[in-house]
């Protein structure tokens, strides 16, 4: 009669065995159901005048559409079964795993996906209340020490925009590491970045350009979002045509100043990160315990 407590049953070999195939499990089983594209929490026409109601249906059914559908079909392919934020912060370093072909759908399905998730949150009808009056009184704070008024920050935004070859992203984002940002002179987006992990900063706000559909999360998790703005042409050419400049000012009139301090307020302290959930809805996931909350 073979005992339990010999070396080959001894119950914490059994347990071990069961956590490594667990693990495995978590990691590399096909992903269980499909991201949806989640409805406006306004109607295409209430961004008007600014933003216009055919943009507004453009982008969200058909490109935003696209890019769901494409997320899911490329997942399936390469057998991933980790949630968006993750493929967001590890594609990059998983690299060599794919080739080429899957390599760049990852990175246009995933993060356009990702993108447009938190750039529809990211606007509303605009209010009667000046923007400061809408911005949580710490982050304002930040701003005008960094930018000296929101309208510099605006400009600054307007600049940065007009600085991208070809389609992008620009990017508000919280950071209180050391990091260094490499940028590309043909496209003016970021090519890499070196995070020092070992020296913490005060935060600081930083801009970030991004090519395609990248995020800066994909170079570094120092880079924490608050606001993000979509440059590429289908986001404001059918309105403002080739005013990029133009568009820019627009989308501030429509930010959801509410949503940007909610994102300050979860992420500040470097306990929470923002991500997408299934239903295509911004949440904010516990950076250890990695359980979430829907905003």
């Amino acid at each position: 009669m073979i005992q339990f407590n010999t070396p080959i049953f001894r119950f914490d070999s059994i347990i071990y065995l069961l956590h490594k195939s667990l693990i495995y499990l978590i990691l590399f089983t096909p992903m269980s159901k499909p991201y949806k594209l989640a409805e406006l929490i306004y109607k295409y026409n209430a961004l008007e005048p600014y933003i216009d109601t055919e943009t507004m249906e453009t982008h969200h059914l058909k490109h935003h559409a696209g890019y769901v559908a494409g997320t899911n079909t490329i997942l399936e392919k390469v057998n991933q079964g980790k949630d968006l934020h993750e493929v967001i912060e590890e594609i990059t370093k998983l690299k060599a795993q794919f080739n080429q072909a899957d390599y760049k759908l990852l990175l246009l399905m995933c993060g356009g996906h990702y993108n447009h998730s938190l750039y529809f949150k990211m606007m509303l009808p605009p209010s009667k209340k000046k923007a400061e009056e809408l911005i949580d009184p710490s982050l304002l704070k930040m701003i005008e020490k960094q930018y000296k008024t929101l309208s510099n920050l605006i400009d600054l935004f307007a600049t940065k925009a007009l600085s991208v070859v070809g389609s992008g992203w620009i990017w508000l984002c919280l950071v209180d590491e050391e990091v260094s940002a490499e940028y590309g002179y043909e496209t003016g987006t970021i090519t890499g970045a070196v995070v020092d992990v070992t020296k913490k900063i005060e935060p600081t706000l930083v801009l970030v350009m991004t090519k395609n559909q990248e995020s800066p999360m994909m170079y570094s998790k120092a880079y924490k979002p608050l606001l993000c703005m979509d440059v590429w042409k289908h986001a404001y050419y059918l309105k403002h045509k080739s005013q990029r400049k133009a568009y820019v000012y627009d989308f501030f009139k429509v930010v959801n100043w509410d949503f940007v301090s909610v994102i300050y307020r979860e992420i500040r302290d470097g306990k929470k990160q923002i991500g997408v959930d299934y239903d295509g809805e911004v949440v904010f996931k516990d950076v250890a315990e990695e359980s979430h909350q829907t905003f």
